[in-house]
């Protein structure tokens, strides 16, 4: 595992990191960013992009096998993804969890996020955007001429027992499943769930020209819809 901790939840120093190869690669176990109340964490995946003829090939430079990532646990985390991926396989997701937690991740011009399951799909491992009391915010959005996007082939629920946003801003790119890669998909789960939990809030904006936000998935026995809005507290969708 990888966390920056100290007993009394101030953050630590460190030297910094060897330059990456163009090609350069990072394999973790579970990981957390800003982890403890008043700590502060901050990761940037960088990389010169790709032109928009290979957008569509992953160009990622972390890749994460049964990992768990959490931005913001229960400190402040940042996650910056320019010009390079972040590819997590079979585990979960969270930005912004414990009352104190406030995580943030930017997908910006080039950059690609991806969550996929080899297994069958259930709400524990689904990504998480504002959990337990926390707050936290995923942005997609181009700064250049390269494309970026976030794929969620894990589902994904936006303010679930916290307070969670997700932009999708001036022709970025996102989707939301509820099957993707699954050797049986029971569609028990739904590919976006916005406002879970009575208290808190979820809101979902897509907006800007070229903007896209695709929601895909089978409907279940335990759900309606592969998406849903203020099932148990308050969620909203601005277009």
């Amino acid at each position: 595992s990888i966390a920056l901790r100290h007993p009394r939840g101030r953050g630590l120093s460190a030297p910094a990191p060897p330059a990456l190869t163009p090609r350069g690669q990072i394999a973790t176990n579970n990981a957390s960013i800003g982890v403890g109340s008043g700590a502060t964490g901050t990761m940037n995946l960088l990389g010169g992009g790709k032109s928009s003829s290979a957008a569509d090939i992953p160009p990622w430079a972390v890749f994460a096998q049964s990992a768990a990532l959490t931005v913001g646990d229960s400190g402040t985390g940042s996650l910056n993804i320019k010009g390079a991926g972040l590819a997590l396989m079979s585990g979960k997701f969270t930005v912004g969890t414990g009352t104190t937690g406030n995580g943030k991740v930017d997908v910006l011009g080039g950059g690609k996020l991806g969550t996929f399951l080899i297994d069958a799909l259930t709400a524990g491992k689904m990504t998480q955007v504002g959990t337990a009391g926390g707050t936290g915010v995923i942005t997609v959005e181009p700064t250049d001429t390269l494309r970026n996007r976030a794929m969620f082939h894990t589902g994904i629920i936006v303010g679930n027992g916290g307070t969670g946003t997700l932009d999708v801003l001036q022709g970025g790119k996102a989707l939301a499943s509820n099957g993707f890669f699954q050797t049986s998909c029971t569609a028990q789960t739904p590919s976006l769930l916005i406002g879970e939990q009575p208290g808190y809030s979820g809101v979902v904006r897509a907006i800007g020209a070229g903007t896209e936000l695709l929601v895909s998935g089978k409907q279940g026995a335990a759900f309606g819809s592969p998406a849903m809005v203020g099932t148990s507290s308050v969620g909203s969708v601005h277009i």
